[in-house]
């Protein structure tokens, strides 16, 4: 009985040295399991040794897990501070220079940061000391006077190219996708344009948490991290041949031509309302409104969306030959 109890004692020890080290279970260690209890189980569970318990905890001490991306959050929120200017009083003012040129500098009144030892500390957390060491270093942002910290606060807009940003995680690097919006004046919204920027953070794993190599403010701390169905690829064409739904007509000696768009890009060319061709038209994706139209008995025609003299939208054919004004609008 006293040897069950030592070895119960040991183990769960044992255990609990290595949880506190990040390890997962470990052969010969307590479980919930009933039959760890059971008589047969006291004849097969070695006693361990204590100088072994010692050097397996040795050998974990290094192991960490850390996210990333969390990391890397904390990190921009960090160089959004550090970009456009902490927390100042404007009423402590100083003169200084940037690049040359007389500036104004507002002593700094974020907690804890009040020198530039306290900056380049608080953006060390998640980025390597020498790189914020030679950042801050030649950063014209920020100077002591009288050994207080100064900043000329830059102000910042938004990115607003950034459409949804995705993350891939490595064992040494963080890679950040932006997925890229653009603005169409047609049809006055923004959307994403196939673009896709990629950028590599490599880190190493310190205290639990990553630290990267190099940072710059790219994304935000709460970038949208799933693509908007209303402003993606596959949205802009639609809302492009949307512009274009409808019939329209044109008048050329007498003659009765009709073109009819549907919303899902299809069409059919009537003359004198009765049907000549079919096809399907693809929008060009750029402002200039054009379109090209396709089919069985036509092929990469050109035409263009333009405003007619009477301020009311028309299509235009590239040989110019046809204007069609929409029909009921005209």
């Amino acid at each position: 009985m006293m040897k069950k109890l030592i070895t119960m004692l040991l183990a769960t020890s044992l255990l609990l040295t290595l949880a506190a080290c990040g390890k997962g279970e470990v052969p010969g260690a307590y479980t919930d399991d009933p039959a760890y209890f059971s008589d047969e189980t006291e004849n097969t569970v070695e006693e361990p040794d204590e100088s072994t318990a010692e050097e397996t905890v040795s050998e974990d001490v290094s192991f960490t897990e850390c996210d990333p991306v969390a990391d890397f959050y904390e990190a921009q929120k960090q160089w959004f501070l550090f970009d456009s200017g902490m927390q100042c009083d404007y009423e402590d003012k100083k003169q200084g220079e940037i690049a040359g040129y007389e500036a104004d500098f507002f002593r700094v009144t974020d907690d804890g940061i009040g020198t530039l030892d306290d900056l380049k500390n608080y953006l060390s957390q998640y980025v390597e000391e020498s790189y914020v060491e030679e950042l801050v270093n030649t950063c014209d942002m920020y100077t002591e006077f009288d050994g207080a910290l100064y900043a000329c606060p830059a102000g910042r807009g938004d990115d607003l190219t950034i459409g949804w940003v995705e993350f891939e995680t490595e064992s040494d690097k963080l890679i950040v996708k932006i997925h890229r919006l653009e603005y169409y004046d047609l049809p006055g919204e923004w959307f994403e344009n196939g673009v896709v920027d990629s950028y590599e953070f490599p880190y190493t794993v310190e205290d639990g948490h990553a630290k990267f190599e190099s940072m710059f403010y790219l994304c935000g701390w709460e970038p949208v991290t799933e693509p908007d169905p209303e402003h993606n690829e596959d949205a802009l064409e639609a809302a492009l041949i949307g512009l274009i739904a409808g019939n329209w007509v044109a008048y050329v000696e007498e003659t009765d031509y009709e073109l009819q768009i549907n919303e899902d890009g299809s069409y059919t060319y009537c003359v004198e309302s009765e049907p000549a061709y079919s096809g399907r038209i693809f929008s060009s994706r750029s402002d200039d409104g054009s379109y090209m139209m396709e089919g069985e008995e036509i092929s990469s025609t050109l035409f263009y969306l333009r405003e007619g003299e009477n301020g009311l939208p028309v299509l235009e054919f590239e040989n110019g030959n046809l204007i069609y004004e929409k029909e009921g609008e005209g």
